[in-house]
């Protein structure tokens, strides 16, 4: 995304970076058994995947798309 310079680069990779803590927080609310919290995590990962790629993959397949017709 940084190499073509694509404009929603920093927020798109922050995005990715916020879900990974999340998913490492929910395993260790895991290995202590509390797994509702996690079932509830997996829903809203649903909901909000796919407004990730409506919102920033769509936006990435077009700018990379563009750019490799340059």
């Amino acid at each position: 995304m940084r190499e073509t310079g694509h404009g929603q680069a920093d927020a798109h990779a922050l995005q990715h970076r916020v879900v990974l803590t999340l998913l490492r927080e929910g395993l260790g609310l895991i290995r202590n058994g509390q797994l509702e919290p996690v079932r509830r995590m997996a829903r809203e990962l649903g909901a909000w995947f796919a407004k990730h790629t409506h919102a920033f993959d769509a936006g990435l397949a077009l700018h990379l798309r563009r750019h490799a017709l340059a």
